[in-house]
This record gives C-alpha cells, sequence and structure tokens, in this order.
C-alpha cells in the first residue's frame, strides 16, 4: 500500500498541489520488524516423515505425494488441479 500512496504524494508535492509529502518517512522508524524466520519442518523430521509413508502398508500409496509436496513447495490444491494433459488438450 505505501509502495503506491508515497509516490502519488510525492507527485503532487513535486507538482506543488501540496506543501509536504505525509508519506514521507523511513518506515523502520515507525515499525519494528521482529519477524523472525521460521522452518515448518527440518529435514530430519521430513525424511522420517516420508520413511514412515513409504514403509507403512497403509499410507505407501501416498508416498509419491507426499515427495512431490515436501520437494515442490506446491499447496496440496495445487497438486490436485496439477494435470499430466494439458488442459486444451483434455476437452476432446
Amino acid at each position: 500500500m505505501r509502495g503506491v500512496v508515497r509516490p502519488a504524494f510525492q507527485m503532487a508535492t513535486d507538482d506543488d498541489l501540496i506543501r509536504k509529502n505525509p508519506f514521507d518517512f523511513q518506515l523502520v522508524t515507525v515499525v519494528v520488524n521482529d519477524s523472525v524466520t521460521r522452518e515448518a519442518i527440518s529435514r530430519a523430521d521430513m525424511r522420517k516423515f516420508l520413511k514412515f509413508v513409504e514403509e507403512d502398508k497403509h499410507f505407501s500409496k501416498y508416498y509419491e505425494g507426499f515427495y512431490i509436496l515436501f520437494h515442490t513447495g506446491l499447496r496440496i490444491s495445487e497438486f490436485v488441479g496439477t494435470r499430466s494433459v494439458p488442459i486444451w488438450q483434455s476437452q476432446e
């Protein structure tokens, strides 16, 4: 949002429509960035999970799907909607 508003007000300032740009400040001085990088699952945990799925009698049929999801970063809805045939050919 600020990436749109600040330039618009700067143009108005440059064109002498307003005296001062109210968005001409460093955002760092107002908002503190206290975010931390999170890891959803560690590689060791991922390997343990995939090993369990691969060796389990019931879940082994889903191994390839879990493997693809972990290694591509696809969301489950994107993965389920993925087709091996292009859309324009599947309508025949």
